[in-house]
């Protein structure tokens, strides 16, 4: 219901979607994969059309590249002739990468921003671009600020900081402040699936420690059975 009202408001006030808004028209506006996107050029080039599949993370730009494709070589016939098919893998964009989409939008939408804001929005893309923008647009749509608090509370995520104390007591064996911990961010709302997947962005990023990643299926169970009463 809270996200049928979202897009409704869009609608309503006439807002384009900004994944349709910025996505690529041309294949040197695609960001990451330089040899895919250099191959896809030789195609364009040789007017040679292979088969080809094409497979990754969400939102690192499989389904633009064969967009941006398809519109260079078949021109106002594209859209008829191609078919969309998705599928992934283990690669991602950069975080670099994403930022520098994410400020271009910034600009050109007359946004303000703050740095932990932009942090906390590659944080929460994990390398995936769709998202990235879609909570920046979610953020910006509802509190117009991008900044950390806002990101986080916008997009449901737990504190990257509770987390990584969380982690630090489960390295030195300190299970109840680490079930403390875990307790309450889930009586904030926040699922065990929400506490898992974040720390498994931290242990990632912030180089705990390599021995921590053994207890982050702990963390998931530990997460699991700490259910607030009521």
């Amino acid at each position: 219901m809270e996200e049928d009202s979202f897009k409704n408001r869009l609608l309503k006030r006439n807002i384009d979607i900004w994944i349709e808004k910025y996505r690529p028209e041309f294949l040197d506006e695609v960001v990451g994969n330089p040899f895919v996107i250099n191959t896809l050029k030789s195609i364009i080039t040789s007017g040679n059309m292979p088969n080809l599949l094409l497979a990754g993370a969400p939102g690192t730009g499989k389904t633009t590249s064969i967009l941006c494709l398809a519109s260079e070589m078949l021109g106002n016939q594209a859209k008829k002739a191609v078919s969309e098919l998705n599928a992934s893998d283990d690669r991602e964009l950069i975080d670099d990468q994403v930022l520098k989409r994410i400020l271009k939008i910034c600009d050109l939408e007359n946004i303000k921003y703050t740095d932990d804001g932009l942090d906390a929005l590659t944080f929460i893309a994990d390398g995936d671009l769709r998202k990235a923008v879609n909570c920046l647009q979610s953020t910006y749509a509802g509190l117009e600020v991008i900044n950390k608090e806002n990101v986080l509370h916008i997009c449901d995520i737990p504190s990257p900081e509770r987390i990584e104390n969380l982690l630090k007591h489960c390295v030195n064996s300190e299970w109840k402040k680490a079930h403390d911990i875990a307790y309450s961010m889930i009586k904030e709302g926040h699922t065990p699936y929400d506490i898992s997947l974040t720390s498994s962005n931290v242990l990632r990023r912030f180089n705990i420690g390599s021995e921590v990643y053994k207890l982050n299926f702990k963390i998931g169970a530990m997460a699991c059975n700490t259910t607030p009463p009521g």
